[in-house]
């Protein structure tokens, strides 16, 4: 039987990961405008960051702001800013609901997706499929993703500990934090 793996083309990680963004998409051969699918915490500490990658390359982007949980309103809204700003690629910042919209509006306007998780227990950074929410609650591959282990840091660090996944945060985090402090 044969088993089949989807996952991005280029996969990039690394502390801070995020200030070589603009270089990653050029390098992909991906132009801009970008159209940035973000949660709140995700803007608050990486707009500074996103600012100073697309300047370095003169790619103009916006944020769009994501309303909460991915769902088909979530998608037609995220689909007519990425067409208001001209966008040429859709990134996802944030969880794995984030990057499940940003997935999907790309996926509906024909574009490439780049995710950049910033929680570490999360699959949606390699899938190539969007969870998709009904509104009362109940695709495409991606082109890339680009892991800032900083900001999945402290992420982690401001969970209380391990809240969503107990033996992969507690023994993984501890290693990986170990690694990086040396």
């Amino acid at each position: 039987m044969l088993k089949v793996f989807c996952a991005p083309a280029r996969y990039t990680q690394g502390l801070r990961a995020t200030e070589q963004l603009g270089a990653e998409i050029r390098a992909l051969g991906l132009d801009g405008p970008a159209v940035i699918v973000a949660g709140r915490s995700a803007i608050r500490l990486l707009s500074g960051t996103w600012s100073e990658t697309f300047a370095a390359v003169e790619m103009r982007h916006v944020i769009f702001p994501f309303g909460g949980e991915c769902t088909a309103a979530e998608i037609r809204r995220g689909c007519q800013a990425a067409r208001e700003a001209n966008a040429r690629v859709v990134i996802g910042a944030g969880g794995g609901k984030v990057l499940d919209t940003a997935r999907a509006i790309a996926s509906d306007l024909s574009l490439p997706v780049v995710n950049c998780p910033t929680i570490a227990s999360s699959d949606a950074p390699c899938s190539a499929l969007s969870v998709i929410y009904a509104e009362e609650g109940a695709g495409r591959n991606t082109a890339s993703t680009v892991a800032n282990l900083a900001a999945a840091l402290r992420r982690c660090n401001s969970l209380p500990p391990c809240a969503s996944a107990p033996k992969f945060c507690d023994r993984s985090w501890r290693a990986l934090k170990s690694a990086i402090y040396l």
